[in-house]
């Protein structure tokens, strides 16, 4: 975890360095905040949370996106409504799936939700992105699905859907010549039932994503992981947005080889839910993206003030901060270079 022994002088770093380049005070101020987010990466935790019910391919969608199997070892039949917590770095940068096994299975007892709300604020202090998951081949939504849209709305409030992400699973059970009409009308009722529970100019916006457990590519032959990976990008929330990019950015776009390992080793306390990854992991797979994902990822880059100047302005104040931090946290300072270098890559810097 990336801690300077003098946070203060890191601060003056910055303002002098900021000094060197001048842009408008608006873009200076914007650089400035670039900087921050890149250096804060490294002591905030990017949280995901999963929302589905058992056995709709949540983990198969989490593993898929992040390049590992991190999931699989909670894959049990929920008898309790605990929330499950997995724990991963990736390139030093730390994640935290949370899953809510039975939250959408119809297992609260009467008279326990206000429990369980308060059991999921407790373990859980924001969200960065939420995966609804649910399978493409269902006909409906059940009654329990409603229930854990409500649970999470309760919990976390109406706002917690902005940062979501509807993810259908399973598109191989669906015909190809049937599959934009299921695609499209299991959306639009998805959305539908979450309208009541929040404004429609949320719900409307929620965007949808179906995947392959047996395939890289869905139905229509179009392939689903650069696209799953871009909608996320698009949606996750601004205080983790640059927490995922760095993170997963040498790997996607294939800056350099990363070191992966397909059984990581992980820790497990199953008492308190709780699971960790032992060793810093980094994205496994290069994730392809096309011309017109790359310029939505742009387009994030822009809504959050980071234009290709503010950033070129934005790496020259990180580069000289890590240069200038104790050297006894090299991996960090590696970390950060290689990400930095491929944000300057992603934008021709």
């Amino acid at each position: 975890m990336f801690e300077p022994q003098n946070d203060n002088m890191t601060k003056q770093h910055i303002q002098s360095v900021s000094r060197d380049l001048k842009l408008a005070p608006k873009a200076e101020e914007a650089a400035k905040r670039f900087a921050t987010q890149v250096k804060e990466a490294y002591t905030r935790k990017f949280v995901f949370l999963l929302l589905g019910r058992t056995g709709v391919g949540k983990s198969s969608a989490i593993n898929q996106l992040l390049g590992q199997e991190i999931a699989s070892v909670g894959d049990f039949e929920p008898e309790t409504m605990e929330v499950e917590e997995y724990e991963l770095p990736i390139d030093n940068i730390n994640f935290t799936v949370f899953d809510t096994p039975g939250l959408c299975d119809g297992l609260p007892s009467e008279g326990n939700d206000k429990k369980y709300i308060k059991k999921i604020q407790d373990r859980i202090e924001y969200v960065d992105c939420v995966l609804y998951v649910t399978p493409l081949s269902d006909t409906r939504i059940r009654s329990d699905e409603k229930h854990g849209i409500d649970t999470i709305t309760k919990a976390f409030t109406k706002d917690i859907w902005k940062n979501s992400v509807i993810v259908f699973t399973f598109a191989d059970h669906v015909k190809p010549e049937k599959y934009q009409h299921i695609l499209e009308s299991r959306s639009r009722l998805l959305k539908k039932i979450i309208q009541e529970y929040v404004p429609q100019k949320i719900s409307k916006e929620i965007p949808t994503v179906a995947i392959d457990n047996t395939s890289f590519k869905t139905p229509d032959g179009q392939p689903w992981l650069g696209e799953l990976y871009t909608t996320v990008l698009e949606r996750v929330s601004s205080g983790g947005f640059l927490h995922y990019f760095m993170s997963t950015a040498p790997g996607v776009l294939g800056l350099e080889p990363l070191p992966f390992r397909n059984k990581p080793e992980i820790t497990a306390d199953k008492t308190q839910n709780h699971f960790h990854l032992c060793e810093p992991l980094s994205l496994g797979e290069k994730i392809l993206l096309n011309d017109k994902q790359r310029d939505r990822i742009k387009n994030r880059f822009d809504e959050e003030g980071y234009n290709p100047s503010v950033i070129q302005k934005g790496i020259k104040i990180v580069s000289e901060v890590f240069e200038s931090v104790d050297r006894g946290i090299k991996s960090i300072a590696k970390s950060a270079a290689r990400s930095v270098k491929s944000i300057a890559n992603f934008f021709g810097l």
